[in-house]
């Protein structure tokens, strides 16, 4: 199958799911639990109907638009996904590329296979680096070395306070947390390792600390150190870099972070993968971005398989999407060319849809382009 027979995503999806072996496809398919919240993010998007208007000249329309104050060329960004050195041998260094080509934004896992320095020194392109709840040594290390590797922000995830427990991944006993996973820690071994928690999460629980009460397989059960709004605070006071926490839900939770400074949100429920039996993220979007509008940068993740599906999630009050399982389906069928062909299918139907709806621009599309059920 030549690139140009894949024509949307789902080709993608089916494509790749053939290509990677079975531990693989299950750990990018797989959500939490009884994928009760994976299967919502989708039938949550397409109760949402597009209202197409006529007569308006739409002969000059521009993709683009603002985050953190920068242009990028149309409102789709790649999200901070472990693992994808699994997929291919070039992993993230071949998204960075695929984002700087179409002039977006590439989202650098903490965990990623190669150092956050290689990434940011292989291709000039706009980067923000994603942390997670670890210790306040690690995350200060991380920001640290982003702010001297000149990254533009960072993507603090919030809403995982332990591993989660995706059972395929039990079964299987596969974690995609090994050396695949952590170029970033090259290098720095001796002072990350230390770190027990971290150690753990990398490279699975010792004999004496494992439990039969398992997460993900090879995660082992880390207890890291409670991020309180006061902890919040003092990353925020660490850097000067803009700071987007990623996972949130809850309006209250919305307002608060726009109250102590943080530049950025993105309402995500990581498509499923962590908590299961919620809300989807766009039903989450429609009541979060009305609440903080202009307060704070509003993202959103967590089943965007179409440009359609972007363009609904701006109507409903994101500044932009990220896409996830998506860059692991590119990266497998065929590393950056898969990725550029990724994103020029959502360029293109993203623009499609703007003609349909009557926009020349991003900015002219509000609430008045969507019937919601």
């Amino acid at each position: 199958m030549e690139m140009k027979d894949l024509v949307t995503l789902y080709d993608f999806e089916k494509k790749s799911y053939e290509m990677m072996p079975s531990h693989l496809s299950d750990f990018v398919r797989a959500g939490a639990q009884d994928e009760i919240t994976l299967r919502r993010n989708r039938s949550a998007l397409d109760k949402i109907i597009l209202n197409p208007r006529i007569f308006r000249d739409v002969s000059d329309r521009d993709l683009s638009t603002s985050v953190l104050g920068k242009k990028i060329s149309f409102p789709v960004m790649m999200t901070a996904a472990g693992g994808q050195l699994h997929m291919h041998e070039e992993g993230e260094l071949a998204s960075a590329r695929a984002c700087n080509n179409f002039g977006t934004v590439y989202g650098t896992p903490m965990n990623s296979g190669y150092s956050l320095e290689k990434i940011a020194e292989h291709t000039p392109g706009r980067k923000w680096l994603q942390i997670g709840q670890h210790s306040n040594r690690i995350q200060e290390h991380f920001i640290k070395r982003a702010e001297a590797a000149g990254y533009e922000a960072i993507v603090l995830t919030a809403d995982t306070p332990v591993p989660s427990r995706r059972e395929t991944e039990i079964r299987n006993n596969f974690s995609v947390q090994s050396t695949l996973s952590w170029g970033s820690v090259q290098g720095y071994e001796e002072e990350l390792l230390s770190d027990i928690p971290l150690k753990e999460y990398i490279y699975g629980p010792s004999d004496e600390s494992k439990s039969e009460n398992q997460f993900s397989a090879g995660t082992g059960q880390p207890v890291f150190e409670g991020i309180t709004w006061e902890n919040a605070s003092w990353i925020r006071d660490l850097t000067d870099l803009p700071i987007i926490i990623k996972g949130v839900r809850n309006v209250e939770d919305a307002r608060l972070c726009a109250q102590a400074g943080f530049n950025g949100i993105t309402i995500s429920n990581h498509g499923g993968r962590h908590l299961d039996g919620t809300k989807s993220a766009i039903e989450v979007l429609a009541e979060i971005a009305p609440a903080v509008e202009d307060q704070i940068e509003v993202y959103f993740d967590s089943g965007i398989r179409r440009g359609m599906d972007v363009l609904k999630a701006i109507a409903l009050g994101a500044n932009a999407v990220l896409i996830g399982r998506p860059i692991f389906w590119g990266l497998t069928v065929s590393g950056e060319k898969g990725l550029n062909r990724i994103l020029e299918i959502l360029r293109t139907e993203v623009d499609l849809g703007m003609a349909y709806l009557g926009a020349r621009n991003v900015q002219e599309i509000d609430n008045s382009a969507i019937t919601t059920e």
